[in-house]
């Protein structure tokens, strides 16, 4: 590829990285070429943060000003490091203690931090994870590169269904992965077994390194598996679904409820405002299992029931017409 062309293909690679929708050849590309530079390092600004060396790293490939020589760049973290003062390497730190898990060093990730209480995170692809206290979850803020996470601590996953994209929690020495269900995962004290107990769908269980003596493990509902020197798979009792359920907003069963409750169910869960003449709908009740459903589909049935129409505009959700009598 001629060198201008080539400049300017960087340069769009380079501002998806920093948008977070490079995809993971272009990912791939993106590094080939990043890696081929000299070991040559920047001059660093005194309190200038990670996201704005990442705005000047792309100024320059913008402007074609990395170095032009063959050779072989130092990993990102010692050729920011190098240059660096105390207090950008404090927040360099953090950005890489919550990046270094990723396939893809350069996504940004995000972390959300369980307290005292049960703490929702929703993420980009409309899937609900249901952190217990003290528990840490750790995305990519897009999906672009796959769905994959981190836990540590205890979660109940509601993952959105996408054949085409597995979704993949790594905790432990493990990974659970699934295209589409609701599961609760604790990891152990030891930080490296974990209990797996299926609610919905199915989840296939690894060890990290490929551990030939576990293989592969396939969890069905109402099954939980207890990795360890002899991992197990047990039968679920109904306690135990409903002990990982409980304080969060997993379950969506209505028996009888009335419209209101409904509404304002949906909305907590999902993080919504539903607006409109609500008041026609107050002697509605509703019937139906909308656990583990995704927002799309708890709001078509919920509208059918009762003859409304409905428009969605990102987070508020308008409904028109219907009624009961």
């Amino acid at each position: 590829m001629p060198a201008n062309n080539q400049a300017d293909h960087m340069a769009i690679l380079a501002r998806k990285w920093m948008d977070g929708t490079i995809t993971a050849g272009e990912m791939a590309e993106f590094e080939q070429w990043y890696a081929s530079f000299d070991d040559a390092e920047p001059e660093m600004l005194q309190d200038e943060t990670p996201e704005a060396l990442r705005e000047r790293l792309y100024d320059s490939i913008q402007r074609g000003e990395f170095p032009a020589e063959k050779g072989k760049m130092r990993n990102l973290y010692r050729y920011l490091a190098g240059a660096a003062c105390v207090a950008f390497l404090t927040s360099f730190s953090f950005w890489w203690t919550q990046n270094r898990f990723s396939t893809f060093p350069f996504t940004r990730i995000v972390m959300v931090d369980a307290g005292a209480e049960i703490e929702k995170a929703m993420l980009p692809d409309g899937s609900i994870i249901w952190l217990r206290p003290g528990a840490t979850l750790k995305y990519p803020a897009s999906f672009s590169g796959g769905r994959r996470v981190s836990l540590s601590g205890e979660g109940l996953f509601e993952v959105a269904k996408d054949s085409l994209h597995p979704f993949t929690v790594s905790v432990g020495d493990y990974t659970a992965t699934v295209m589409g269900t609701s599961f609760y995962i604790k990891e152990s004290d030891n930080r490296r077994d974990m209990q797996l107990a299926v609610l919905t769908g199915k989840v296939k269980v690894g060890r990290k390194d490929a551990n030939p003596s576990f293989g592969t493990q396939i969890v069905l509902p109402d099954e939980k598996l207890l990795t360890g020197d002899v991992p197990a798979v047990k039968r679920l009792s109904r306690e135990e679904s409903t002990s990982y359920a409980a304080g969060t907003g997993y379950d969506m069963n209505f028996r009888n409820t009335p419209f209101s409750l409904v509404v304002a169910r949906i909305e907590q869960k999902f993080d919504v405002d539903i607006r409109g003449d609500l008041n026609r709908y107050a002697s509605c009740r509703f019937t139906a299992n909308m656990t583990d459903q995704g927002l799309d589909y708890t709001l078509k049935l919920l509208t059918r029931s009762v003859g409304i129409t409905y428009k969605q505009e990102e987070r508020i959700v308008h409904f028109e017409g219907g009624g009961c009598k």
